[in-house]
């Protein structure tokens, strides 16, 4: 993954470890009688390059195929935002 960084918005961090090609299985929350349980979806494993700041923690996941991913759950929406001027 080829970018060039800005600070962390968190913790103002400047240096972060990039770890590509981190897979996992899909889960989705459920219940079942009223106990937590969770449901495989698709049996699908999705690659995602993960980027942490090393000061403070705080971890951004990057995919080439969100539209996909939030296709599996229902209730996943598209929120669209401005900047500041």
């Amino acid at each position: 993954m080829s970018f060039s960084p800005r600070p962390c918005l968190h913790g103002a961090g400047t240096s972060f470890h990039v770890i590509p090609g981190v897979q996992f299985d899909v889960w989705r929350a459920t219940s079942v009688f009223g106990m937590t349980a969770r449901q495989r979806v698709g049996g699908q494993h999705w690659t995602l390059t993960v980027v942490a700041c090393t000061q403070c923690g705080r971890t951004e996941t990057f995919t080439s195929d969100a539209a996909a991913l939030a296709a599996q759950f229902p209730g996943s929406e598209i929120v669209t935002t401005t900047r500041p001027g």
